[in-house]
């Protein structure tokens, strides 16, 4: 895994640890650190896929799997937030609950946005990963 990546998985944490004892009723950052999380470990999924084999692939690879991992880190998105959520108001102990059943159902009924956004983003980064094959001869 390159530097730069380790870097960022250090600095997700690191704020991660500032944001937890901060007492909030928003998701917001919940769901900002859940997409960055599942963005940075897709990215580290594809360092891996692409370096561990020297051998081309076709565009249909490209697409299944950038796809799939797009699509999967979408739907991670989701469970990471609702994760921070039951993590960040275990750690706070109140009598309440920081977050509202009506917020968690809210994060749940945003799955499928999430998911088609993932989607999305990985069959854009497929087709860029096959162009760029395509421009360097392969």
């Amino acid at each position: 895994m390159p530097l730069w990546m380790r870097f960022l998985f250090i600095l997700i944490g690191i704020a991660l640890l500032l944001w937890l004892p901060v007492e909030e009723r928003g998701v917001g950052g919940a769901l900002a650190f859940a997409a960055g999380i599942s963005f940075l470990g897709g990215l580290s999924l594809l360092w891996k896929f692409e370096h561990a084999t020297s051998e081309r692939r076709s565009f249909r690879q490209w697409v299944l799997y950038y796809g799939a991992l797009g699509a999967g880190g979408g739907v991670m998105v989701s469970l990471i937030a609702m994760l921070l959520l039951a993590f960040k108001t275990g750690i706070h102990a109140h009598g309440l609950p920081d977050y509202t059943p009506e917020q968690v159902a809210a994060i749940i009924r945003q799955t499928p946005a999430w998911t088609f956004a993932g989607l999305a983003l990985g069959l854009a980064g497929a087709v860029l990963r096959w162009r760029g094959d395509a421009s360097r001869g392969g």
